[in-house]
């Protein structure tokens, strides 16, 4: 019995002395069940902020693509708002250059002449009368 009292006296300072109920006995230094509970309370407590941690950094670099993301699709589309407005300039430019040749080469404006000397009407008389 002796050599049970003096490992559990060496393995841990802050364990309590149990006897059977009798002061002058030695006895075996056992835990109680407060300091088990308290060491599992720090563990939890422990991990439960390791995990909130974890879970937070998670968290903030997902909400970091999804704002990268977002940066990324405003100025696609910016850059498309401007290609569509260069490409509706152009085929403007297109469609005029494609007109003023149409002209020069319709065969009915090829055959028109030009005029010598033009009559112009006045807009002061009435070109039609009651």
């Amino acid at each position: 019995m002796n050599t049970n009292f003096n490992y559990y006296q060496r393995s841990s300072a802050a364990s309590m002395l149990i006897v059977n109920g009798r002061k002058n006995k030695k006895g075996i230094r056992k835990k109680t069940l407060s300091q088990k509970v308290e060491v599992g309370i720090n563990a939890l407590v422990f991990s439960t902020i390791t995990i909130i941690c974890v879970v937070s950094l998670l968290y903030l670099a997902h909400s970091n693509q999804v704002a990268t993301k977002g940066y990324e699709l405003k100025s696609l589309k910016e850059e498309r708002s401007m290609l569509m407005t260069e490409n509706e300039i152009w085929n403007m430019k297109i469609a005029r250059s494609r007109a003023i040749e149409k002209i020069k080469t319709d065969p009915v404006i090829a055959k028109m002449q030009e005029v010598k000397q033009p009559q112009y009407i006045r807009t002061d008389t009435a070109v039609a009368q009651k």
